[in-house]
């Protein structure tokens, strides 16, 4: 973390083998007990791609679950 490059680290909940359904929740702290804490293996994949052209989560560590 302490690196000069550009990073962000993806906290999913468990993994699940779902299609991909775009209605996930991202941006909460990881620790958040409200969030249903899983999300489709799809989804982790959506997210990351959707994060090599935005910086909203640079230097970050945003959950990533369905609710």
């Amino acid at each position: 973390m302490s690196s000069d490059l550009d990073w962000t680290i993806v906290w999913p909940g468990a993994f699940t083998y779902e299609n991909k359904t775009d209605q996930y929740f991202h941006g909460f702290d990881g620790a958040d007990q409200l969030k249903a804490l899983k999300i489709s293996r799809a989804d982790v994949d959506d997210f990351m791609l959707k994060q090599v052209e935005n910086d909203a989560y640079l230097h970050q560590v945003p959950g990533l679950s369905y609710k």
